[in-house]
């Protein structure tokens, strides 16, 4: 037995009127730890590029979200600025009151929103952190 192989066995028959040859190639430990070693380092990339993506992704739907929300913000302002101007009919209230709450609505469906694509995008960031010396 070789040091630093695998040891490996095969059933042979032996038959005295033929001649055969058998040729076992040999496999070093080492040679099986450098591809655990591999596949370990690829493993690593995978899961690192997984959750660089996932989180960039996430974050960034985040901040188009900020934006939508932002968007519904400027229009709730725009609505209560005309609902607030004097002298005008009662229709005319009602009509930028109810744009002011539908506004208001949208605004809060949207940072709801955002606030859950920046947390999972955060949640990935870290993951992708914590997965670098593994």
């Amino acid at each position: 037995m070789l040091p630093k192989f695998i040891p490996h066995t095969r059933p042979v028959t032996v038959n005295r009127a033929a001649s055969d040859t058998i040729s076992v190639a040999l496999t070093s430990q080492a040679y099986l730890d450098s591809l655990k070693q591999l596949r370990h380092k690829r493993g690593q990339w995978v899961r690192r590029i997984a959750f660089g993506f996932c989180g960039a992704g996430f974050t960034a739907l985040g901040v188009y979200r900020n934006n939508e929300m932002q968007d519904a913000v400027d229009r709730k302002d725009a609505a209560y600025e005309n609902y607030s101007k004097p002298a005008q009919s009662e229709s005319y209230y009602l009509y930028w009151w109810d744009e002011v709450k539908k506004a208001r609505a949208d605004a809060k469906t949207l940072r709801k929103k955002r606030n859950a694509g920046s947390v999972v995008g955060g949640l990935f960031g870290i993951a992708f952190g914590i997965s670098i010396p593994f």
